[in-house]
């Protein structure tokens, strides 16, 4: 008897719904899934197959079809009630990260998994790179001595036209919705989950502070340069240290590193390539490691529940405290006119902020951040403590 095709719907096809509606083809010629139904107010994709259901909302495709999962890519301040919607509705569910904006509605997408006894699956991809198990193997190994600290570090750019994209881009708040579109919170949140994880601070009960340090150059309410702390409740835990751009002269490969006493490990999270480096900087290996696919995990999961889910929403916990602390924190402090200079024109313009790359190693090696370490840019009236132990 063959296997039987797993009913999905998709909820969002444009901007990264056409990574999943590409993904799906290859499911769909496989037998391994049926795509039933998309819903996307904005119309379908070019890529959505001839002949698929088009809906206007998740209430309108649930009152046609009975989706077995349900993909959840939309804006974030979405992710948490149609997915909460979908639990309830009898289907588990792959949402896109960050799963919610705010642990309030984080709580609540969980009691309802609980409640309806369905799975959630959470879309930070580099949970399924088998790099993150070989960086933790080389730690237990002692291949760099006395482990210190993890460093997240992303030196991207954004131009004009990324934010102009639509209404929510780069919002902190829409009125009275969380919309939570920063640097730490969206293009480079994989950078701290990933982090996070190897920490051993995922979970947000094994937190003890969260410091954040937040500006902006483009001109949005969110921040798009950022320093952030993440300290462990327990006193032999390491601490997270993040400093994170979309202001940098050129797109580099964002990175997870793991300091220790004699080395480093470099995790490249995006490619899936490990780098073992001496106290000097010296390279000792280099290994390129696979990745496992966080939507064929969550169906191999529905399949025989012993295979666990390599993303559950509350490996996002310690995430999601990060984000709530960063929409805690005071706005954004705007970065000097004279510290920015903007290269191209109109909506392919982007903002350079001075010697950011420097200032950035600056920061994670003093620990403390950008004002700490001497930035002149910066100021310490961007630096809010927040203590999750209290």
């Amino acid at each position: 008897m063959g296997v039987v095709a797993t009913t999905v719907a998709l909820l969002g096809t444009g901007g990264y719904g056409r990574i999943h509606l590409d993904r799906l083809a290859g499911l769909v010629d496989r037998g391994r899934v049926e795509l039933v139904a998309v819903a996307d107010p904005a119309g379908p994709s070019d890529l959505v197959p001839a002949g698929t259901p088009v809906h206007a909302d998740l209430e309108a495709l649930l009152g046609e079809h009975t989706p077995e999962v349900v993909i959840v890519s939309t804006p974030i301040h979405t992710h948490a009630p149609l997915a909460i919607r979908a639990m309830e509705a009898g289907a588990d569910v792959y949402v896109e990260k960050p799963p919610a904006a705010g642990t309030g509605p984080f709580e609540q997408m969980r009691e309802a998994a609980a409640r309806a006894g369905r799975s959630c699956q959470v879309g930070f991809q580099s949970y399924g790179s088998l790099g993150l198990a070989r960086v933790g193997e080389l730690i237990a190994e002692g291949a760099i001595g006395s482990l210190q600290r993890f460093e997240a570090r992303g030196m991207w750019l954004r131009t004009t036209g990324y934010y102009q994209r639509s209404p929510w881009a780069g919002r902190r708040r829409d009125g009275e919705v969380v919309v939570a579109d920063g640097v730490t919170t969206n293009p480079l949140s994989h950078s701290v989950s990933a982090a996070l994880h190897l920490a051993g601070l995922d979970r947000v009960d094994r937190i003890g502070r969260i410091t954040t340090e937040l500006y902006h150059a483009h001109p949005i309410e969110a921040d798009d340069t950022s320093f952030i702390r993440v300290d462990p409740v327990a006193e032999d835990g390491v601490p997270v240290l993040a400093a994170l751009t979309v202001c940098a002269p050129e797109h580099e490969v964002a990175t997870v590193t793991a300091v220790g006493t004699e080395g480093r490990i470099v995790f490249h999270y995006t490619e899936d390539v490990v780098h073992l480096l001496g106290p000097d900087g010296e390279a000792r290996s280099t290994e390129q490691t696979g990745r496992i696919d966080l939507f064929e995990n969550l169906l191999d999961h529905r399949d025989d529940p012993t295979v666990e889910l390599l993303s559950p929403l509350e490996r996002s916990s310690g995430f999601t405290a990060v984000l709530q602390a960063i929409l805690d924190a005071p706005e954004p402090r705007p970065l000097p006119d004279a510290a920015v200079e903007w290269v191209g024109e109109q909506e392919k313009s982007h903002p350079v902020l001075e010697g950011i790359g420097d200032w950035s190693r600056a920061a994670l090696a003093d620990g403390g951040g950008y004002a700490a370490a001497g930035a002149p840019w910066a100021s310490t009236e961007a630096v809010t403590v927040h203590d999750l132990s209290a």
